[in-house]
């Protein structure tokens, strides 16, 4: 018996291929802390929910050149929300600092 192994359109024989024995599967140690954002797309405000309550989160709103629109930030809460009032419509990106890590999250307004 011989196995077919390709590579660049080309093909050769082998006599063994390597093999792998999966032993078990688990999931990654760092859960995301965000539960949601919510509405999406959004007109007024946008509300961001966490898995559960944090210490200090901070969110900015950017357009998708990199420029802070909006900014506010939540202690002790298991959510925050974001005004929106005088953003234009588009497509923007929801920054979100927690801990010292950065979770990006894509907002449509008012389309």
């Amino acid at each position: 018996n011989f196995w077919l192994r390709t590579s660049r359109l080309a093909a050769f024989f082998a006599d063994k291929i390597d093999a792998c024995t999966v032993s078990g599967v688990e999931m990654a140690a760092t859960a995301d802390p965000l539960k949601a954002v919510y509405p999406n797309p959004a007109a007024d405000r946008v509300w961001v929910y966490f898995q559960s309550r944090l210490p200090h989160v901070e969110i900015d709103l950017a357009d998708l050149w990199g420029r802070t629109l909006g900014r506010t930030q939540a202690d002790h809460a298991d959510s925050a929300v974001l005004d929106l009032v005088g953003v234009p419509n588009g497509i923007y990106v929801l920054r979100i600092r927690i801990e010292g890590k950065v979770y990006v999250r894509r907002l449509v307004v008012g389309m």
